[in-house]
């Protein structure tokens, strides 16, 4: 992440006409990271990812599907007995 300033110097040069290439060159840092800042038009902080509840809501329902399952062989067994 890059201080306040350097976006500020980043946004400047940009406005002079710098391509994101060179402005990229010039603080060592990814060209992606420089376009981003330029689209955001000032400093932003790091945003972490939403985390999507797929794994979670995968496993509640192979947990519900056993239980199931369980549930059913249970009960084909009292009706052997």
């Amino acid at each position: 992440m890059r201080t306040r300033s350097e976006v500020a110097a980043m946004l400047e040069l940009k406005r002079r006409g710098w391509s994101i290439s060179r402005i990229a060159a010039e603080f060592s840092v990814d060209r992606k990271t420089v376009r981003r800042y330029i689209r955001a038009g000032c400093w932003t902080g790091y945003k972490l990812p939403e985390r999507s509840s797929g794994r979670r809501a995968k496993a509640a329902s192979v947990a519900a599907e056993i239980d199931h399952w369980r549930g059913m062989r249970a009960h084909t067994k009292s009706l052997k007995g």
